[in-house]
């Protein structure tokens, strides 16, 4: 997820951002120092606090350190910017990028009445609530946004509606998202690919699931998940290793393009 860019500090987020285009590019100590400087002088100097604060979440994600990535927050906090959305919404990006998918949720609330007519944290806090599993309080965020902005769609609705139909869990997607990744990299196409690195699935503007690779025509989402998650429960229940199952929904795959 990229770094929501702010004027004073769009030099150094353009350098961060072409890092996390990357998906999982790591950078040397020295130039994570460097940033660290820059963004300590950003807050210190009172030219940019905000700013400031949000590359030093950056650098925490790039260092894969959760602790201090906290403590960046609860200290962006107190310094009485708690009333800009970009910290939030650059908060649950750098949890998010970290794996914390279903930690702090609390803040995910707060944010979300805090900045109640924000359809920018409106729109992250529905990203948030699906990567935690929270399907009801996403369904209930969704209809709030409809209610401000109410002919744009966003990509996720296909999404919480399926996941709530199914009464799936957090845990549930998250074998799914495993064996669709395998299954992605067996088959070495990433242009056609729909999941992000965070670990959710989207479907895209077509309403086609995810592709595997593979361009399935005049198939509604529905209908291409539940194929794709009934052979998953059927070979789980089987005991297929991952890699057999991925290898069995590659073959079906290709094998449902010849009808």
């Amino acid at each position: 997820m990229k770094l929501q860019a702010l004027p004073k500090t769009e030099k150094l987020t353009k350098e961060i951002n072409h890092l996390i285009e990357r998906a999982g590019a790591t950078t040397d100590e020295v130039t994570l120092a460097r940033w660290v400087k820059e963004a300590q002088q950003l807050i210190d100097n009172g030219i940019d606090q905000i700013g400031g604060y949000i590359l030093l979440f950056a650098i925490a994600v790039f260092r894969r350190d959760v602790r201090q990535l906290k403590k960046n927050y609860q200290q962006a906090i107190t310094k009485g910017v708690s009333d800009n959305p970009f910290i939030y919404i650059n908060y649950f990006n750098s949890l998010i990028n970290l794996g914390y998918i279903s930690a702090d949720f609390d803040i995910v609330l707060a944010a979300s009445k805090i900045f109640l007519n924000n359809l920018k944290v409106i729109s992250e806090s529905i990203d948030y609530a699906i990567s935690a599993g929270q399907y009801q309080f996403a369904q209930e965020l969704i209809e709030n946004f409809h209610k401000l902005s109410p002919n744009n769609q966003l990509p996720e609705e296909e999404m919480v509606a399926f996941a709530q139909k199914r009464n799936l869990n957090e845990a549930e997607i998250q074998k799914y998202i495993s064996i669709a990744m395998e299954v992605f990299h067996h088959l070495q196409n990433p242009a056609k690919i729909i999941i992000e690195m965070r670990g959710e699935i989207f479907a895209d503007e077509e309403s086609e699931w995810i592709q595997l690779g593979i361009w399935i025509d005049n198939i509604s989402v529905e209908e291409l998940a539940d194929i794709t998650f009934n052979l998953c429960d059927a070979l789980a229940e089987e005991n297929f290793s991952l890699e057999t199952t991925s290898q069995f929904l590659v073959s079906y795959h290709l094998w449902e393009r010849t009808l």
